[in-house]
């Protein structure tokens, strides 16, 4: 794969074998702790992710929110039940107050 460098951000989610953990990640990813071929089939959402410029690859979990979810927290929102925060601004903020 010639053209993997142009990808800032790696993303490697349960693999087979331990050759493609470096082939997502970089050479030497694995032997620097990144264990994406030893990723449970039970933990759904778990990865390493690598971003350029950076030495260490990082475990992640991505979560999934489902239809029944959004439907449960519209009604607990809509009960008045909530106390709904807003985000300090910062100085440095170009957003508005976004999460960073």
């Amino acid at each position: 794969m010639g053209f993997r460098h142009l990808f800032g951000t790696r993303v490697a989610l349960r693999l087979d074998e331990t050759a493609q953990v470096d082939m997502v990640l970089g050479d030497g990813a694995r032997a620097r702790g990144a264990a994406a071929h030893e990723i449970s089939e039970q933990t759904s959402g778990v990865a390493w992710v690598k971003d350029d410029g950076r030495g260490q690859s990082e475990q992640v979990r991505a979560f999934h929110v489902t239809d029944a979810d959004l439907v449960e927290l519209g009604a607990f929102l809509a009960a008045g039940d909530a106390t709904v925060h807003t985000f300090p601004h910062r100085p440095d903020d170009t957003a508005g107050g976004a999460a960073a």
